[in-house]
């Protein structure tokens, strides 16, 4: 009996060695592969038996093939790509509102607004000149320009956030499915674990877009939950996100959750905690409209000061209670709607720049005043500022959204290479060690080859011994 436990021990040796070396060449192919998981081969020594009181071995077998897979790293690696992604967008959206408010060229707003108030005082130096008057109107519709182009640069950022967040309920949907397709063939085949690899991939990616946990059941299948506890897939399918126009928020989109075909839906867009949805809603709805308001209050406080004294003011034909900016009823949209009242627009003799009826043509003391507008204190919604200060403030809380952003941009992209670099660690190959693990099962296959050319041997001599 014993050249053939011999002979059942050399082949069994063989064929864990071999499995052993298929799954190291496995790790080493996939080494740079996104999201695989180092596969680790469990070999067991098979079940002894008893022959004549004494226990013989039958060599060892390969029991199962696992993944290296630590539970909480894959959890950490989740939250931090949720974090890193939703400051990103955060800092990158910031950033476009940043670009809109260069001041740092001559054509930024607080330039203008400075001209404008400048070429006042040109006209009160010459009350009569046309030149002066003209360059006025000039300066004060370049001045209105600048504040039009701002009001649509802000709405088209918010438009366009609104269109990535569209994007990314389209590309939560298409991870829905294809995460609900993966968990149904790992129910067919729980030790597939080039799928389990897939479907870790997925909702990787699903928690850049919003925060992500998962339940897995006990056939090996992911129940996923996105937006603070909201059922996404589950075994039997998927939930639906969709995106609305809200009417009180200027027409962008809020995100609906449907969690079956027909069932009821839900407005989840408080809900998100994490991820890039969260960053893109957040500046779209917050700090965009915050800079907004700003503006418009600046062009409204802007236009109803200069109104206010320039309806008392005479011009050159001794007209009187002219505006020169249109009325503005309130500061909603003021930026956009700020215009030249068609009284004052192309027509310079009609700048009040005389204080009295008998001041005119050569009086200059409402221009005067006019001029000083610039470095008075002015009432905002804030406290009492000058209009120079006001937008100095704006552009300082701009630059400073825009440095936080930039910063919890960068630790969160470091947290996030921190916990990838630990997911690695455990579940990354190390070419280090699948090198030796390849001259560990090639030495141990070549000696169980040894081994059956041995008991071949001593197989034949037993049966050469009966002849």
């Amino acid at each position: 009996m014993a050249d053939f436990n011999v002979f059942e021990t050399a082949i069994s040796a063989l064929n864990a060695n071999a499995k052993a070396l298929s799954v190291a060449s496995q790790n080493i192919a996939n080494a740079n592969t996104p999201g695989y998981s180092r596969q680790r081969v469990v070999i067991q020594s098979n079940e002894s038996q008893i022959v004549g009181g004494i226990e013989i071995g039958r060599g060892a077998s390969v029991t199962s093939v696992e993944r290296v897979v630590d539970n909480f790293a894959e959890l950490r690696l989740r939250d931090t790509s949720s974090t890193q992604s939703e400051s990103k967008v955060t800092s990158d959206s910031i950033a476009q509102a940043g670009t809109l408010f260069n001041e740092l060229s001559s054509d930024g707003l607080s330039t203008y607004l400075s001209n404008f108030f400048s070429s006042f005082q040109d006209v009160a130096n010459d009350p009569q000149a046309s030149g002066a008057r003209q360059d006025l109107l000039s300066k004060a519709s370049i001045m209105v320009d600048r504040f039009h182009s701002l009001s649509q640069g802000l709405k088209d950022i918010r438009t366009s956030l609104d269109t990535q967040i569209k994007d990314n309920v389209d590309k939560i949907n298409t991870l829905a499915q294809d995460i609900y397709k993966l968990n149904q063939k790992i129910n067919d085949a729980p030790d597939a674990l080039t799928l389990k690899d897939e479907r870790n991939a997925k909702v990787q990616e699903l928690s850049g877009l919003t925060d992500v946990s998962t339940v897995e059941n006990g056939s090996g299948t992911f129940q996923v939950y996105i937006a603070n506890g909201m059922l996404l897939v589950n075994d039997t399918g998927t939930a639906t996100l969709s995106t609305l126009p809200n009417a009180g928020n200027a027409g962008l989109s809020d995100i609906n959750f449907t969690p079956s075909p027909g069932a009821a839906s839900t407005n989840i867009s408080s809900r998100f905690q994490t991820g890039a949805i969260k960053g893109l809603m957040d500046v779209r709805d917050t700090n965009i409209p915050a800079y907004q308001s700003n503006l418009d209050e600046l062009a409204y406080r802007l236009s109803g000061a200069v109104n206010t004294l320039h309806t008392t003011g005479y011009d050159l034909d001794g007209n009187h209670n002219q505006r020169f900016f249109t009325n503005l009823a309130s500061s909603t949209d003021a930026a956009a709607s700020i215009a030249l009242d068609p009284v004052v627009d192309g027509h310079p003799r009609a700048i009040a720049a005389s204080g009295s009826s008998g001041g005119v043509p050569g009086g200059n003391d409402m221009a005067l005043q006019l001029s000083a507008l610039s470095s008075s204190n002015v009432a905002f919604g804030s406290g009492s500022t000058t209009f120079g200060a006001f937008y100095g403030n704006l552009l300082a809380q701009v630059g400073s959204d825009g440095k936080s952003a930039q910063s919890n941009a960068q630790f969160s992209d470091d947290v996030f290479q921190q916990a990838q670099a630990q997911r690695d660690q455990i579940s990354g190959v190390s070419m280090d060690e699948e090198q030796t693990n390849l001259l560990k099962y090639q030495a141990a296959f070549q000696a169980a080859s040894r081994l059956v050319s041995i008991a071949s041997t001593l197989f034949d001599t037993l049966i050469n011994l009966g002849k």
